[in-house]
């Protein structure tokens, strides 16, 4: 059985291939285009010697739908890597983890199945969860494009602050390290900044609340919390 201490594209589809012939725990580094290959695995994932983890990788890591991941060794996470692996299905080890962010700890009290975390992390956790008074989705949003002529025509949607923050973070990585609420109250103070709302949520094709009417004199969007 091989043990390598580096992850590479050739170990990844070796594993993929045959998961008893290649030992991934005792590896310490992981390259992004191998955790991409091991995303897709259907077997449990024990990676409880890496000592780093990327974003990119992260973000693969947590399409893996094996039931375990492992990854123990991992002392520090980044908002982002933490905000990819809450979405993770099954059970996901982290019990190296020392501290997280207050961003990285709500996302991770998102996660739906069984996180294992030091009893330090666990208290933290508890206690965002009980902090926040949002939703596990973040709260839902009325996002609303306005256009004035003689009167006023509005398009709106309703989303979760979680499926609009993975939108924005398409077209501005910026928010990917934001809790909902600082998200929100940006968007409050600025639909736009990180992108046109009325365009990302394309508003126009929405219904809308009047009639037809000419072209606008001016236009507005705005974003409302209604949870």
């Amino acid at each position: 059985m091989k043990t390598p201490e580096i992850i590479d594209e050739t170990i990844a589809q070796e594993f993929i291939k045959d998961s008893f012939a290649v030992d991934l725990s005792a590896a310490k580094e992981i390259a992004d285009e191998a955790a991409e290959i091991l995303g897709e695995s259907e077997e449990m994932l024990d990676l409880s010697g890496l000592t780093t983890l990327s974003d990119a990788a992260a973000e693969s890591l947590s399409r893996h739908e094996g039931g375990y991941l492992g990854l123990t060794s991992l002392t520090t996470l980044t908002d982002a890597a933490a905000e990819s692996l809450s979405r993770h299905e099954g059970t996901l080890s982290l019990d190296g983890l020392t501290s997280l962010t207050d961003a990285a700890a709500e996302s991770l009290s998102r996660y739906k199945g069984e996180l294992l975390l030091s009893d330090s992390l666990v208290d933290v956790l508890a206690r965002h969860k009980g902090d926040s008074g949002l939703s596990d989705e973040g709260g839902t949003v009325k996002v609303s494009y306005f256009e004035r002529c003689n009167v006023v025509d509005e398009y709106s949607v309703e989303i979760s602050l979680h499926e609009l923050k993975d939108l924005l973070k398409e077209n501005n990585n910026a928010v990917a390290g934001m809790s909902h609420e600082s998200l929100l109250e940006a968007l409050k103070t600025d639909p736009d900044q990180f992108g046109s709302l009325r365009s990302i949520l394309d508003l126009t094709a929405q219904e809308k609340t009047v009639a037809e009417r000419s072209d606008p004199i001016s236009t507005e969007t705005e974003v409302t919390d209604v949870s």
